[in-house]
């Protein structure tokens, strides 16, 4: 039902992936159970419904698979800079948050963003702009060709600061490993985008 999957994103904008590597969530579970794959779990998240195509009862924001047990826990919150949920690390675990895009940034690339707390790339800042959310954020990455005139293949979002706490950079963690870092002090997210995404900008 296209109704109920676009549910829990205003009208003019679809659910997107973000995913955390190594974190777990410690919130009290909307649902919880086995699931052979990482795309089972995420998937019941992204459509707000169980394996069995039971509604849950209220949306998921979140959702964390363990790789090791097999078990999926969806939530109805996340962690910050949206939600309040608590967690810790877990290697074993791979946690998801879904996140509303405008369609006019939407593309067909189905793969998820890859968010990493407390990283920063330094020194490749292409432009520094003024956003609402990180949702903001990664959108303008998306649209970068039409809205900032080059290709955007990351951003980092300071979610503490009101002005200058969107940075869109040309490069990546991924072209440009040794200059990916650890922040200790200020709050931020490094997200990343995919290939898949950036073939759609160009």
């Amino acid at each position: 039902n296209d109704d109920l999957f676009f549910a829990d994103c205003v009208s003019g904008f679809s659910p997107h992936i973000e995913i955390i590597e190594g974190i777990q969530v410690i919130a009290q579970s909307l649902a919880t159970f086995h699931a052979n794959t990482l795309e089972t779990c995420f998937d019941a998240c992204i459509k707000n419904t169980l394996v069995n195509d039971n509604v849950l009862p209220v949306v998921c924001r979140s959702a964390h698979y363990d790789s090791i047990s097999k078990f999926c826990l969806l939530f109805s919150t996340s962690i910050a800079p949206v939600g309040n949920a608590h967690y810790i690390s877990n290697n074993n675990v791979i946690y998801m948050e879904k996140i509303c895009i405008s369609d006019r940034a939407n593309s067909y690339c189905t793969k998820a963003l890859r968010r990493i707390p407390q990283y920063i790339l330094v020194g490749h800042a292409t432009a520094v702009i003024d956003v609402k959310s990180q949702s903001q954020c990664i959108e303008i990455c998306l649209l970068s060709m039409e809205t900032v005139g080059f290709t955007c293949r990351s951003v980092m979002h300071f979610y503490e600061f009101r002005k200058a706490n969107c940075i869109l950079n040309q490069d990546s963690a991924r072209t440009d490993p040794e200059y990916f870092t650890s922040e200790q002090e200020l709050r931020v997210d490094y997200i990343e985008l995919e290939e898949c995404f950036i073939s759609g900008i160009l």
